[in-house]
């Protein structure tokens, strides 16, 4: 398979929904994304790390708003978030790149490079990190809150200020249309509800 082979495979010319030369159905904006599904597999992957995500902003937001990272159903939410972000790695690794880790570098590095001029495919791992990182803290929140509850705050300022960075990345930077503006709104009620926290603690 030669590299133009590969790059109609990952990065087909009609991603632009202006130069597709299909017309998107009603309906069809639930599914759009910056890589198109073209199977259930594909789909459910795309759709793990949207729910995954938006799982991260609740949680954000019920721990801002004075909740327990280590409560029960906070901690579960953030744990299916965790889990669900594996899962869409796995998905995506195997389904859209045909689990071959060349190819999905490849592909990493070929959206790096339309993004940011330049190409970066160990970005792959940097994925891989996030994911690993936020299972393990889900996985201490679960299994021994009260250790959770003892570690330092530098702990979860570095935590969450990584898993924060790759999400804003994923969501906002390498997404376009729709995606990118739920995730602008989930930035925004996350700052609108932090603004008001330190209002009220003045």
């Amino acid at each position: 398979m030669d590299e133009s082979t590969i790059d109609s495979l990952y990065w087909p010319d009609c991603i632009d929904f202006c130069t597709c030369d299909s017309q998107l159905r009603i309906g069809d904006w639930l599914v759009a994304a910056t890589r198109v599904a073209e199977t259930p597999a594909e789909l459910a992957s795309l759709w793990a790390i949207r729910i995954a995500l938006g799982l991260m902003v609740l949680v954000f937001a019920i721990e801002i708003r004075g909740g327990k990272s280590t409560d029960r159903t906070t901690a579960s939410l953030w744990l299916v978030g965790a889990l669900l972000a594996l899962g869409h790695s796995l998905g995506a690794l195997a389904t859209f790149h045909h689990g071959s880790h060349l190819l999905a570098m490849k592909a990493t590095a070929q959206q790096t490079h339309e993004l940011l001029g330049i190409r970066f495919g160990a970005g792959l791992f940097v994925n891989y990190a996030f994911d690993l990182v936020w299972l393990v803290d889900a996985m201490i929140r679960m299994i021994s809150p009260a250790i959770y509850s003892k570690l330092p705050n530098a702990y979860r300022y570095c935590t969450n200020g990584f898993l924060i960075f790759i999400a804003i990345n994923g969501a906002i930077v390498f997404q376009s249309d729709w995606i990118r503006a739920i995730g602008l709104v989930g930035v925004g009620i996350l700052l609108l509800l932090s603004w008001q926290r330190r209002k009220r603690l003045r």
